[in-house]
């Protein structure tokens, strides 16, 4: 059963429920059946004008829905561009929640009131017209001031007569498709005017390898105007006899077996530029393209045979090495001459592989380098082939030849510089050396030469003016206080007179072989005597054969200076003892132990020092010129031995010394 037979049969129901309780006459019958027949068709279309209005009511809710979901405005106004409704998103864009605030207002009472003009001179052409007008772009204030582009459509509303009686208006919001067009126009002229600027040739083309675009570079370099370039193959500005091998090489690059093509390109008058030429796939103005960057290496070939000329006379080791795995590629004559290596010895082998740096010199170097790895200057030790080490300054930096980068490294053997700074550094010391000794020989003569001679003449004067008056205990002790400084100035001018022979290498030096006790007994006298006033008592511990080999007059100052020293310091009732023993390395140990003051560290550092001042008087007020000590030092160097002092302040002092066995 159809819609139409289903309403039909509820009509027919409908009327019958009505008429069931009532009753006609016979005689009217007829009449019935007519007017029940009138009655099933007017409830058939009350039934049908029921379901109309909720069909319509349906539509009417579905167009809404459709019209506050689209992410378009519609509005429509009547014939006195007074608007009759809008969706949402026209109402939000007039500043009202709901699109009935918006009804039976204008363009002048809206946000957008300084476009009203604009707005309603296209209604009111559309009205009258009766045409539609679209793709309408135009400017809209919104209600917080801003501005925004609209691209409108407009067609007029009409009646089923087809008399229009208003207008229906859509807008799209296209700002950001405005902006994103403006930065994409912008972004294709910053980049137009980049290579534009830049000196390497740039070549736009499409996929048949025809050239759409170059920049100024091209045109300006190779004399070709736009019309002559535009459109043909970029084949062309090759040689003819090696454009086949250009394509073929471009093929290669866009499948990744070639990485560039150095078939050079023509100018029009047929002059020929060395370059190198990279391609890549892109897009350019929507379309597939391949994108040419060709690169004038002209200068770059001048610079690498000018590179390749200095590199090779240059008289410092050059060499040339890949960053990455550090093994040469390329080394000068001087390098090979400086390490011993020819040159095929040295390509593809490190400089660790070689035994010229280690690995740790190598980061040490490394170290030294600045931010862009250059290092400047940096002093090392190379070892040769031969096994010589090479004092060198080092310096080295990256450098790029054509794509890659490699480290340059320079050479400069120093060897013979450093040796000769060591020498003027030895010499300097020793001429600070003897201008010292020179200063505590002038201090010597002028102070402790002096006290001497002042007593001698003292007491020598006495006895010529008062001898008559003199006793002979006094004459006595006169002479004796007489020969105490005559002995102390004989000693101290032998000292100096043995300190000036060695100074000048005047001194013999004859070192024999002889028993240690021997030539410690023929030195005591003088010592024993020196000890006796001071009741000090020597003791020995020495073995009976032990034999030393010493220059005789060396050794016997030597010992007397020491020994002199430890009666000086030694207070009255003290003790000295002599010890020696046999050292493993063929050496005798010698040391003179005293019971005296002793001394602190400072003065043991400094005592053998001839340009320090360490002389102090001894426990009877003795004189103390610290040359003895000195000479002490440089007769055991002499003999190829070394002295030591070990003391401690109120305890005692041990001088030692070794002499050959």
């Amino acid at each position: 059963m159809n819609p139409d037979e289903i309403i039909r049969q509820q009509a027919v129901e409908l009327v019958e429920c009505r008429n069931e309780k009532t009753e006609f006459p016979q005689s009217v019958a007829e009449l019935l059946t007519l007017l029940r027949e009138a009655e099933v068709r007017q409830a058939e279309l009350e039934l049908r004008n029921v379901e109309l209005n909720e069909k319509l009511l349906a539509s009417q809710q579905i167009t809404e829905v459709i019209l506050n979901a689209i992410p378009v405005g519609v509005f429509w106004k009547d014939k006195n561009l007074e608007y009759l409704g809008c969706n949402r998103v026209f109402a939000n864009a007039a500043g009202f929640s709901d699109p009935d605030g918006v009804i039976g207002k204008n363009d002048y009472m809206m946000g957008w009131h300084d476009q009203a003009e604009l707005y309603r001179a296209d209604d009111k052409q559309v009205i009258d017209t009766g045409e539609p007008k679209i793709l309408i772009e135009e400017p809209l204030t919104l209600p917080d001031g801003s501005l925004i582009t609209l691209l409108t459509g407009k067609i007029p509303l009409k009646n089923v007569k087809g008399d229009v009686f208003g207008v229906l208006g859509t807008f799209m919001d296209i700002t950001s498709r405005r902006q994103a067009q403006a930065i994409a126009r912008q972004t294709k002229q910053n980049y137009e005017t980049f290579f534009d600027t830049i000196d390497d040739f740039f070549f736009v083309l499409d996929e048949e390898g025809r050239i759409i675009h170059a920049n100024a570079t091209v045109y300006n370099r190779l004399g070709f105007s736009k019309e002559e370039l535009l459109g043909i193959s970029v084949l062309m500005v090759h040689p003819p006899d090696r454009r086949e091998e250009a394509g073929k090489i471009v093929q290669e690059m866009l499948i990744g077996i070639a990485e560039v093509c150095p078939v050079p390109i023509m100018t029009k008058e047929g002059i020929q530029i060395p370059v190198e030429t990279r391609v890549s796939k892109g897009f350019w103005d929507g379309a597939p393209a391949l994108f040419g960057v060709t690169k004038d290496i002209s200068k770059l070939k001048l610079s690498e045979e000018k590179f390749s000329k200095l590199f090779h006379i240059n008289p410092s080791a050059c060499g040339l090495s890949d960053l990455l795995n550090h093994q040469y590629i390329e080394v000068n004559d001087a390098f090979c001459l400086l390490f011993g290596y020819n040159k095929n010895e040295v390509i593809g082998k490190t400089a660790s592989e070689l035994g010229i740096i280690t690995p740790e010199a190598a980061s040490a170097i490394l170290q030294t380098a600045d931010k862009n790895g250059v290092v400047t200057k940096a002093n090392a030790e190379l070892r040769a082939r031969n096994g010589d080490i090479k004092q060198v300054q080092l310096s080295a930096e990256n450098i790029y030849i054509q794509d890659k980068i490699f480290r340059f490294t320079v050479v400069h053997d120093i060897t013979e510089l450093k040796k000769a700074e060591a020498e003027i550094k030895l010499q300097n010391q020793n001429l600070l050396s003897l201008n010292a000794d020179k200063d505590k020989f002038f201090a010597i003569v002028a102070h402790d030469l002096r006290n001497p001679f002042q007593s001698l003449l003292g007491f020598s004067r006495l006895m010529v003016e008062d001898l008559p008056t003199l006793t002979l205990d006094e004459i006595q002790k006169m002479a004796m206080n007489m020969r105490t400084s005559a002995n102390k100035l004989y000693n101290l001018l032998e000292n100096l007179l043995e300190w000036s022979m060695l100074q000048r290498g005047m001194l013999s030096f004859k070192p024999e072989s002889f028993l240690l006790w021997e030539g410690l007994e023929s030195n005591m006298e003088l010592v024993r005597e020196a000890a006796g006033n001071k009741c000090i008592d020597i003791r020995y511990d020495i073995p009976e054969n032990q034999a030393v080999v010493a220059d005789i007059p060396m050794f016997g100052s030597l010992i007397r200076n020491l020994l002199f020293n430890a009666v000086k310091y030694t207070p009255k009732g003290g003790n000295i003892t002599i010890k020696a023993k046999p050292d493993p390395d063929n050496s005798v140990e010698i040391s003179i132990s005293d019971t005296g003051i002793g001394m602190n560290q400072e003065m043991v550092n400094n005592l053998f020092q001839s340009d320090r001042q360490t002389n102090r008087r001894g426990t009877d007020d003795e004189p103390s010129s610290g040359l003895g000590l000195v000479i002490c030092r440089d007769f055991v160097q002499k003999h190829g031995g070394k002295i030591w002092i070990e003391s401690e302040e109120g305890k005692g002092s041990t001088f030692s010394f070794t002499l050959k066995n």
